[in-house]
């Protein structure tokens, strides 16, 4: 299927959850080499903490945006609650590490461009392109 028969909701919500992806990915992976590597000495741990927090949305967001691409219809449901569960552990993470924390306004960056990706899979237009693949190929 080509981008240009997805609807325009779908196409923005796929291209903001890969900037998702990229603006998660990109730090933790620098957070988790050094801490692989050896590179924090007392607080060795910290960058794979840090750098997971980041990275697991990432994956599953790359992985949901696969699924979306190839008109599941059940991975916007999938990619929701996901995104629900990110906004619950970025809570948590807020409180237990503090809102000044990088990681953490990171991953409040990627949970608002996934959230509004979420929505964006629920528009009407969305609706209509996934149930047609339901009945039958369009």
């Amino acid at each position: 299927m080509t981008d240009e028969q997805r609807p325009s909701p779908l196409r923005l919500a796929i291209a903001l959850a890969w900037a998702g992806v990229a603006v998660a990915a990109v730090p933790g992976l620098a957070l988790i080499i050094p801490d692989l590597l050896g590179g924090y000495g007392d607080w060795h741990g910290l960058g794979l903490y840090l750098g997971g927090l980041l990275l697991i949305p990432a994956i599953i967001a790359a992985v949901s945006v696969h699924l979306l691409r190839r008109r599941h219809a059940w991975a916007r449901v999938q990619f929701t609650v996901l995104t629900v569960v990110l906004l619950v552990a970025l809570l948590i993470g807020a409180l237990a590490m503090g809102s000044e924390n990088l990681a953490i306004l990171i991953a409040a960056l990627v949970a608002v461009l996934l959230v509004t990706a979420a929505v964006l899979t629920w528009s009407p237009a969305c609706g209509r392109y996934f149930t047609r693949e339901e009945a039958g190929p369009a």
